[in-house]
Order: C-alpha cells, then sequence, then structure tokens
C-alpha cells in the first residue's frame, strides 16, 4: 500500500487536479473525513506517502455553507464529485498519477457491487477523466458559452500538449478523449 489516510499535512501545497467519486465511495474506503474548515472545506481526506515525504488532500472547495448542515448532507448526497487535490512535498505533482490509481485500487476494492451505472461512470472516467455529464457542464457553463466549442476543443488539446510535456500521459490522453467528444459531438454537423 503505496498510501496511508493521514490526520494532517502540512499547510504548504497547491492545488494540482480533481478526482471525481461520490462520497458514499470516499467514506467506505477511507472512514470519517478529518476536520474542516468551515470558510471554504466541508470534507477532506488527507494522505501521506510511506515511503516518501509527500502528502495529497481530496477536498471540496465552497460547495457548502459549512455553518449550515443541511448543505453538507445535500452536498455529500451527489452522486458524484470532482475533488480537488492539492499535493504537498518535494514534486509530489509527480506522484499524482499515481495516487489517482492508488484511489482507484482502493475505491473499487470497498465497493460491494457493480451497477451497471457503476460500470458506466467508471468507462467514463476511464477514457475522460470526468463523466459526459461534467463534460456538458463545463461546455454550457456561462463563463465557456462566449467560446465556440472548436476553441474550447483547441483549448483542451493544448492542455494536452502540456500534459505530455510533463510525461502524463494517462491524463493527456483524457484531454485528446474531451476534445474529440466536442468535435465528434458539437462540430460534426456544422
Amino acid at each position: 500500500m503505496l498510501y496511508m489516510v493521514s490526520d494532517e499535512m502540512p499547510a504548504t501545497g497547491a492545488y494540482v487536479s480533481n478526482y471525481t467519486t461520490s462520497f458514499q465511495d470516499l467514506e467506505r474506503a477511507f472512514g470519517q473525513p478529518a476536520n474542516i474548515d468551515p470558510e471554504k472545506v466541508s470534507t477532506r481526506w488527507f494522505f501521506k506517502h510511506r515511503g516518501k515525504r509527500i502528502w495529497f488532500e481530496l477536498y471540496d472547495y465552497k460547495e457548502t455553507n459549512s455553518y449550515n448542515p443541511a448543505t453538507i448532507e445535500r452536498f455529500r448526497h451527489r452522486p458524484s464529485y470532482a475533488w480537488h487535490i492539492r499535493a504537498s512535498g518535494t514534486r509530489a505533482e509527480y506522484h499524482l498519477d499515481e495516487f489517482k490509481a492508488w484511489l482507484d485500487e482502493r475505491i473499487h476494492a470497498a465497493i460491494d457491487v457493480q451497477t451497471p451505472e457503476r460500470k458506466k461512470f467508471e468507462k467514463e472516467m476511464n477514457q475522460y477523466g470526468c463523466t459526459i455529464d461534467e463534460l456538458k457542464r463545463i461546455l454550457e457553463a456561462p463563463d465557456n458559452l462566449l467560446l465556440r466549442p472548436s476553441d474550447t476543443a483547441v483549448k483542451i488539446l493544448d492542455g494536452a500538449i502540456e500534459l505530455m510535456d510533463k510525461d502524463r500521459q494517462t491524463a493527456a490522453r483524457q484531454h485528446i478523449n474531451r476534445a474529440s467528444y466536442i468535435i465528434y459531438n458539437y462540430l460534426r454537423d456544422h
């Protein structure tokens, strides 16, 4: 086991990526979340690499009003969420794909039944790094409506090139698949 759940992590670090799954899956795999930051974070888990001085934090960001338990309860019952990942430690970002693979392994081991919905979710996550619904929400977001789908596809492909330069092949492939989805579903008839 490469990582272990930790009670804390260094205050230094930076947001590096997202990981999409449900609160229920995370809770089943890792137990109750750690302490909260009532201003911005209602749910978080800390993880430490077993052999290196590397930490990751999985957390929500400004999704709830932490002073109102009803908003936290609604948030935690969503079918999925793109959790933020913060990394800390020397070259921690280079271990991101390894950390995500470890999360996948632990969550899959904690899930008893593979429902059709779960299989669909896993296929989309493997192929695109997000669900189709999340991709559609991104395309239809108010700040993205100013861009044509072709512009969005080009921006995503630019991101794929940057990821290839950083030797993050899995994430690069997922970016290329996202751009292909946009081209196929939004541009092929125009």
